[in-house]
Order: C-alpha cells, then sequence, then structure tokens
C-alpha cells in the first residue's frame, strides 16, 4: 500500500557443539541475504529514494572452553575462548524521485570484523568469584561511490576487563538472606590506522567500572540493588567518516562518549507475579547527536545529556487471566543546548505498555494490549528546526489455539491470528518515517 517498502529475505543457521568432561567446542554460522525498499519521507520537500538491491551478511563464531576444574592453588577455575568472523556488504540505489527508475547515485560497502575473545574465571566455594576478560577486533570497511575507486578504512579495539563477586554471610541475621557485592574496572582503546587516504586518527582511551550491593531479603521474595558505572562507546567508523550519499558532512573529529548511570531497585516475587521498581540518573557526556548543517546533516559532540526517571514492570495471574504492564518516565536534557539541540532527538520522556491475556476452553487464549508513546522530538529535514512527534497509542489483539497433533519431534501445533495497531496510528520512529498501520497477521509454530 505504500510504495518502496517491499522486503525479501534467504536466511541460514547452522551449529555443531561438543562436550566432553566439562569442555565443549563449539561452531556456529549463519548467512543471510536481502533486497528490500526504504521508505521515502513524508512532510518533508527533499527526501531520499534508496533501495537496497543487496544487503548480505554471514557471521562465523568458534569458542571452546575448559569447564569448572579444581585448581592446584584452591578452588575451581576455567578458562573459555572465542573467535568471530563476521562479513557483511550492502548496496545503496539512490532515485531522483518517487518513480524509481532514474538512477542518482550508488554506494557500495563491505565489512569485515575479526574479534577475539578469552575469559579467565576462578571461583571460592560460593562466597568468592573473579573473572578476567581480555577482547580484540578489528574492523575493515570498502566503501565505493558511483563505481569509482574504493576507499578503505580500518578501526581497531581492545579491552581489558575484570570483575569480583563478594558474597557475604548473613546467619543469624533474620529476614535478610544473601548479600552481595561486586566490583569491576575495563580499559578499553581504540585506533583507526586507515582512514580512506586521509590522515589517520589518533589513537583513543577509556576506561569503565562498576560497583553494585544486591541482597535477598524473606526466603528470596524480595530482592533490592544498587549499583554506579561508567562506560565509554568509540565512534564507528560511519559515524567518523560516512557521507551517507550526500546527506551527512562527515566529521571525523567525534570523541568517545562517557556514561555515568546510578541505578537502584527493589522487587517481589511470589507465586503469582512479580514487580520491579527501578529508579535511575545517568549522564552521558560528549553525546553523539546529528545537527542540521545547511543542506546536510552533521554528527557531533554535545557537551552532554542527563536523564533521570523510574522504570516500573510487573506481571500478575488471577487464575486464567494474566496480565503484565509497565512503564518508563523520565526527564532528559541536553546540557549546553546551544552547542547543538535544544531537546534530544528521539526520547519520548513517557512510555509504557498493558496486556492481558485470557485463558479460553479447548486450549483457545484471547488476549488484547495498548501501548503508549509519549510526546519526542526530531530535526524537520526542511527547517532544521526541532519538531514535535505527538503521543501516540496502539492498540493490539490476538486469538490462538494449541493443537495436539500427536507424539514425537512434531506434536504441537500453535496458531495465532493478531491484528496490530487497531486504531491505524501514525506512530513515528523518526521524522517522517512512521511505523506500519494496521496489520493483521497469522503465525503458525510447529512443535
Amino acid at each position: 500500500l505504500r510504495l518502496n517498502t517491499d522486503a525479501r529475505e534467504t536466511d541460514g543457521f547452522a551449529g555443531l557443539r561438543f562436550d566432553r568432561a566439562g569442555g565443549w567446542l563449539s561452531l556456529m554460522s549463519s548467512a543471510s541475504q536481502a533486497e528490500r525498499g526504504i521508505a521515502a519521507q513524508l512532510d518533508t520537500d527533499a527526501p531520499r529514494f534508496w533501495r537496497y538491491p543487496r544487503v548480505a551478511r554471514s557471521l562465523t563464531v568458534l569458542s571452546g572452553g575448559s569447564g569448572m576444574r579444581a585448581a592446584p592453588w584452591g578452588g575451581e577455575a576455567g578458562v573459555n575462548a572465542s573467535f568471530g568472523y563476521d562479513v557483511g556488504g550492502y548496496e545503496i540505489d539512490a532515485f531522483d524521485s518517487r518513480d524509481y527508475s532514474v538512477l542518482e547515485t550508488q554506494e557500495d560497502g563491505d565489512q569485515r570484523t575479526l574479534s577475539m575473545r578469552v575469559q579467565a574465571s576462578q571461583r571460592f566455594g560460593r562466597r568468592l568469584d573473579f573473572d578476567l576478560g581480555v577482547t580484540t577486533s578489528q574492523v575493515t570497511f570498502d566503501e565505493t561511490l558511483d563505481q569509482g575507486p574504493a576507499s578503505r578504512y580500518r578501526q581497531r579495539m581492545w579491552s581489558v576487563a575484570g570483575e569480583s563477586m563478594l558474597r557475604l554471610p548473613t546467619e543469624g541475621t533474620g529476614l535478610l538472606e544473601e548479600i552481595d557485592l561486586s566490583l569491576g574496572a575495563a580499559i578499553d582503546r581504540s585506533t583507526y590506522p586507515l582512514a580512506g587516504g586521509k590522515p589517520a586518527l589518533e589513537g583513543q582511551d577509556e576506561w569503565g567500572g562498576r560497583a553494585g550491593v544486591s541482597a535477598l531479603l524473606a526466603d528470596g521474595a524480595v530482592s533490592v540493588h544498587a549499583s554506579v558505572n561508567r562506560r565509554a562507546r568509540f565512534p564507528s567508523l560511519r559515524e567518523l567518516y560516512s557521507g551517507a550519499l550526500g546527506r551527512f558532512d562527515p566529521n571525523p573529529s567525534l570523541r568517545p562518549e562517557q556514561l555515568v548511570a546510578f541505578e537502584g531497585g527493589v522487587t517481589w516475587r511470589d507465586s503469582h507475579g512479580t514487580l520491579q521498581l527501578v529508579g535511575f540518573h545517568q549522564q552521558l557526556d560528549d553525546a553523539v547527536v546529528r545537527i542540521r548543517v545547511g543542506p546536510l546533516f552533521r554528527r557531533v559532540n554535545q557537551e552532554g545529556l542527563r536523564s533521570t526517571g523510574v522504570e516500573v514492570v510487573g506481571s500478575r495471574s488471577f487464575g486464567r487471566l494474566a496480565v503484565s504492564a509497565d512503564v518508563e518516565a523520565k526527564q532528559v536534557e541536553l546540557l549546553d543546548p546551544s552547542a547543538a539541540l535544544e531537546r534530544p532527538e528521539n526520547l519520548p520522556e513517557l512510555a509504557g505498555g498493558l496486556r492481558a491475556q485470557f485463558a479460553l476452553p479447548s486450549a483457545w487464549t484471547i488476549g488484547a494490549g495498548a501501548h503508549h508513546t509519549g510526546e519526542q522530538f526530531a530535526i524537520d529535514p526542511n527547517t532544521g528546526d526541532l519538531a514535535t512527534l505527538p503521543a501516540r497509542t496502539r492498540i493490539d489483539a490476538d486469538l490462538g489455539r494449541t493443537w495436539r497433533i500427536g507424539a514425537g519431534w512434531a506434536s504441537t501445533l500453535h496458531t495465532r491470528l493478531a491484528a496490530e495497531n487497531l486504531g491505524d496510528e501514525a506512530i513515528y520512529d523518526a521524522f517522517g518515517l512512521p511505523e506500519p498501520g494496521r496489520t493483521i497477521r497469522f503465525d503458525v509454530r510447529l512443535n
């Protein structure tokens, strides 16, 4: 019903695993190839008319481990290692109008990622655990524009991280059953030895850490936790160098983002359901945001993004009726708004959902739900100003049945008829790009 929203995909997966005496060796491989269109943006004078005639990816992972074994210095120890090879590629065709007949420009990209991880673990009974890990990866990206010469980019990353967990004894402390303390730290580095023929960027170094405490009370029915952590994210090759077929002004001077987060919460459990309440405060320094510079977008570092809020998640059964709900409310603000944006893009301050399912006789089930996405903001491509994306609520319903068809490997057939977004609401992920409207779906699953 909407032009250039078609998609066709073929994918496959295979895995092999060998276990012996606690040790194991595993080989996993998956591959996919697709062709798809990208819906043109609405409400803009200059939408992009893109098609992906090829999107391909294959991933192979070889991993193994010794299992936990008695260590000569006491306790148990084990080592795990994995090696991955990720190959991906795409082609983008950009057209000059909505009839998708005149090709304007092309982009081909091929990416290869080699990664390796080694993790060692030490356990001293139930009281004390140590884990140490080393991770390294190399990303190589070849970009070709309009069938011209290819430009090669490369990013190398490594990380060393360690974490310890201490379980304190609580005998004779009444309702308190267990207290767990955790402490961890990481050192990260990223270098960019190839920059498409341009001067290579200097290496970037960051650090991360985490401290946390949790406790079990009332025979495990109540748990409380609190933590503080710092982590960093290095800019990707796409963020540093990609022009996205003339839509972005590349900015190779982007700095790493640094996130400091505080979180605390409590969880109640019983035989009929759970309820979790979590409060959080996060500050993202040097946040990577996009701004409008003339006709193009540019990714820049904002001074920071601060988010404070609460999340509530719960589920409960009442005989044949099961109810679940979640809500997240937060206040989000950009620091130093004069540097880039006044409000962050695509971060609603209120979101949540409610779902109920009722078990009918003869293995039938009927369900309904609602999901609300609050007001959010996005850059208007026409003016470069922030536009408001209004709040919307989506209503879904479904009817299903489980069929017993025999014994053996194929004994159960599940069928489900679902109607999604019954009100045909225009819910936007980004400016001019709504989620699907009213959708009817029929699912069949054989177990």
